[in-house]
């Protein structure tokens, strides 16, 4: 793995340091951002400067059509994805919904049963219900999913029970099967009606923006009483805990300034304990420390994933949510933990199966790397994928097997590259893919059967072959320099909160350390975590390497030297804290 450091943009840098910023800060913020004036915007962003929902795609019409449910006090079904997204996008619909004076319910689709998006299974649940919804939302799904709301609707009608369909989604939107028969459809990706709110946005940021339309409309009805009153004491900023954790859950790029507004004010929601959810987790994981955007990525939202990953049902993750008794949401917490350890051993054992076949195709020097674990889990073979590409810094695909006979995938890609481009581009060349969604990071693909593997998989090569000129992808790793003395220091760590949150597009700063190793010892149930002590320039340092590389031997004396890309963190341990590296690469000088 090559270790390079980012481009500092010194024209920034001199910019922000004109605004108070402190120097260290100020290279931060300047290896990230080209532009002064985005750089301050950045800086500056405030909950002010959220665009108005209406910009957004047929909102309006979605109001018109949410305005008359409530007035007749129909029946509203939210049918949201299983991911974190999804269910933080139906605690908000359910939540200000009901506020608003809905009748409303939520149904969770499952990734066993149901498959992705609003598929056939999907349907027929919806077809089952002893109580007919008259409104459907969908919530972080719908956007390729036209065929099945057309049948739905279709099996209603003749049912003599029509049913009005309202889709709210920010995925990319299928060239073939977008959702023409909705009544609404409102994606900032559409292209196909003139707005403004083009910005990235997760799907439970779409479905806040729904209530934040519908409560603006509902306080001008001066003459509908008491729903009125109902939207005049609703405050929709209590739901952006539940935008903050979508959007640092399903990565979305906090390098824009609505979305760092958005996990800002999030987390400050979220550090109050509103929410029994936020007390129970601060209590769990430590009390002394806040709750900040690593706590979602590492701590909650693998938990609310490892529910669907392991079979479960999301709607444990929902009630832990949206509760608001204690012991229900204790119970809660404790089934997603459970399914979360399930989820790690599963995990480990695709890893280990994808890992082994990953490797021989490096010696043979495939640009695209694609593993078939037959029996794992459709839960976690995006997470063994996504593994896989940040070791060999390649793209990589997973396959495992459904009950129907077909293999489905999941797809992880490399930084700067699209892989839903990729495998759209197969599927047009050799439609030998029945379905396929995602982002140009993440995406997920289902085939027909192991025979057509091999061929796919040589599409794949071909394409991405070509894409790359046919040079090879090289793994790297980027950090931000030598590790600054002030970022040694507890004061100093604390200091990067105030140019937090990091995440996707903003990536939370990592620097280059030499250093030797005192002491060394190993942790996790496996021992496959390493805990060391380091020796640098006279000082030492605690660190953890998570998910150790067990091909490098570490050496623990004074004379080997190693070079190490590290990331900061305090460690609150038994009352007291102290600075503490986390290890993402090692290399011996």
């Amino acid at each position: 793995m090559r270790f390079i450091e980012r481009p500092l943009n010194a024209h920034v840098k001199q910019q922000l340091v004109g605004l108070s910023i402190p120097e260290h800060l100020a290279d931060i913020i300047a290896r990230r951002i080209n532009d002064a004036e985005q750089a301050k915007q950045l800086i500056q962003a405030s909950l002010a400067q959220l665009p108005n929902p209406m910009t957004l795609p047929d909102m309006d019409k979605a109001v018109e059509i949410l305005l008359d449910s409530i007035s007749k006090q129909q029946h509203i079904l939210c049918v949201v994805d299983y991911d974190t997204d999804g269910i933080c996008s139906g605690a908000i619909l359910q939540e200000g919904l009901t506020a608003l004076g809905a009748n409303v319910s939520v149904m969770v689709t499952n990734r066993h049963e149901d498959g992705y998006g609003f598929s056939s299974g999907a349907c027929q649940r919806i077809l089952a219900c002893d109580i007919r919804p008259d409104l459907v939302i969908t919530a972080d799904l719908g956007s390729s999913d036209g065929i099945y709301i057309e049948q739905l609707q279709q099996t209603m009608q003749q049912q003599a029970h029509p049913i009005q369909v309202i889709v709210t989604d920010h995925h990319h939107i299928s060239s073939t099967h977008p959702p023409k028969t909705a009544e609404a459809f409102i994606n900032p990706h559409r292209n196909d009606t003139a707005h403004t709110y083009n910005h990235p946005i997760c799907g439970a940021m779409v479905a806040w923006n729904l209530i934040a339309a519908l409560r603006a409309a509902l306080r001008t009805q001066s003459d509908w009483g008491v729903l009125q009153q109902k939207a005049l004491a609703f405050d929709a900023k209590s739901l952006l805990d539940l935008v903050a954790v979508a959007t640092v859950g399903d990565m979305v790029n906090l390098a824009h300034p609505i979305n760092r507004i958005i996990v800002k004010y999030g987390l400050q929601r979220i550090n109050q304990c509103q929410r029994p959810a936020w007390q129970l987790l601060k209590e769990t994981l430590d009390a002394q420390a806040e709750i900040t955007e690593e706590t979602i990525g590492f701590q909650i939202s693998p938990r609310i994933n490892a529910l669907s990953r392991m079979g479960d049902d999301g709607h444990t993750a929902l009630n832990w949510l949206t509760t608001t008794s204690m012991t229900l949401c204790q119970q809660a917490w404790a089934v997603m933990c459970q399914n979360n350890e399930e989820r790690k051993d599963e995990q480990a054992l695709c890893e280990s199966f994808a890992l082994a076949q990953a490797e021989a195709q490096m010696r043979n020097n495939k640009f695209i790397l694609i593993a078939y674990v037959p029996e794992a889990s459709h839960g976690v073979v995006g997470l063994a994928a996504g593994r896989l590409a940040q070791r060999f810094g390649r793209p990589a695909i997973v396959f495992s097997d459904t009950d129907q006979g077909q293999l489905t995938g999941s797809a992880r890609s490399i930084p700067g590259y699209d892989i839903r481009a990729l495998i759209e581009r197969v599927q047009a060349d050799t439609d030998l893919i029945n379905k396929y969604g995602g982002h140009a990071a993440a995406a997920g693909l289902s085939i027909p059967s192991q025979a057509t593997l091999a061929p796919l998989s040589e599409a794949f090569e071909q394409h991405i072959r070509n894409d790359f000129n046919h040079q090879a992808p090289e793994a790297y790793l980027y950090h931000d320099g030598p590790l600054p003395n002030i970022l040694s220091t507890q004061e100093g760590i604390q200091s990067l909160t105030s140019i937090s949150p990091f995440g996707q597009g903003f990536t939370s700063p990592s620097f280059l350390l030499q250093a030797n190793i005192i002491q060394q010892a190993s942790m996790g149930k496996n021992g496959q975590h390493r805990r060391l002590t380091l020796s640098h320039s006279a000082n030492t340092l605690e660190a953890v390497w998570f998910n150790a590389n067990e091909a490098l031997t570490l050496i623990a004396d004074s004379k080997t030297n190693y070079r190490f890309i590290v990331q900061l963190s305090i460690n609150h341990f038994r009352g007291t804290s102290r600075p503490q590296a986390l290890i993402q690469a090692v290399e011996v000088i």
